[in-house]
């Protein structure tokens, strides 16, 4: 399907589609890309979120306009209890997945309606404040590797032996 260079979709004929789902979810990666692209984004932040979708679209079992709130849990619950992911990486995650559900169902960019005409359902946000984690710390560090406060600072130094250099 021609995409221009953000990402929007031009639809153009009806040749029937081999694989429709795979190859939509294919065609919606291609224009978030370039869309990210075109926002001057590092190729590997471009890369490794296009790698989470697909993550989540093979963990779910369900493409992106069946997707619901209630397989972001259950995703995003195994991360944390089974892979033992740190907060700061499910947030990541999380934002990645929020920011190409934004994308696809952005009605300037059209894959609202390719899905609807194609499927009979189209995609929407299934990320929200409820259902994701929040920035609340300054640092999530563990507090073995927090900075020391200065009265700590002092107390180390006047311990210390002094040595003279000559």
């Amino acid at each position: 399907m021609p995409l221009d260079k953000s990402g929007r979709v031009h639809v153009v004929g009806s040749v029937p589609l081999l694989h429709p789902e795979a190859q939509t979810v294919e065609e919606m990666l291609e224009g978030w890309r370039n869309q990210q692209m075109c926002r001057n984004l590092g190729h590997d932040t471009i890369a490794g979120r296009i790698r989470l979708v697909g993550r989540f679209v093979e963990h779910t079992n369900e493409f992106p306009w069946m997707w619901t709130p209630a397989l972001v849990e259950e995703f995003f619950s195994d991360l944390r209890s089974v892979k033992r992911c740190k907060q700061s990486t499910v947030r990541r995650y999380q934002n990645a997945l929020r920011l190409f559900c934004s994308y696809v169902s952005d009605p300037d960019y059209g894959w609202d309606r390719v899905c609807e005409q194609r499927f009979g359902a189209h995609p929407a946000q299934v990320f929200f404040q409820w259902n994701t984690a929040v920035h609340v710390q300054d640092n999530e560090q563990s507090p073995a590797k927090r900075a020391r406060l200065p009265s700590e600072s002092c107390r180390i130094s006047s311990t210390m032996p002094t040595t003279r250099w000559r």
